[in-house]
């Protein structure tokens, strides 16, 4: 019985709070333009799609029991990250705002 009122405590709290998209989503709506706010929440659509289409096609299944598509995918994300952080970096080195 402890269990289940545990479960249903987390899988409640889990439940009520926003995620990071809802956050996301919401910050952009104080901060910027409709316009703005909307391509956010056009990217996470995507970004959901692209998970679900993922999942639906077994290629989650895929990645996970091979060892050489996980870390081929690690890398793709390591240098997308790296990409997107010099491209950060540079934007504020010239001065942009």
């Amino acid at each position: 019985m402890n269990s289940i009122f545990v479960y249903l405590l987390i899988a409640s709290a889990t439940i009520a709070s926003p995620g990071p998209g809802v956050v996301l989503s919401i910050t952009n709506a104080l901060t910027y333009d409709r316009r703005k706010t909307l391509c956010g929440i056009f990217g996470l659509s995507l970004g959901m799609l692209a998970v679900a289409i993922v999942s639906a096609t077994s290629v989650g299944v895929l990645i996970a029991t091979s060892k050489s598509a996980f870390l081929t995918l690690q890398i793709i994300g390591a240098f997308y990250i790296l990409y997107m952080g010099s491209k950060m970096l540079l934007k504020k080195a010239a001065g942009c705002p």
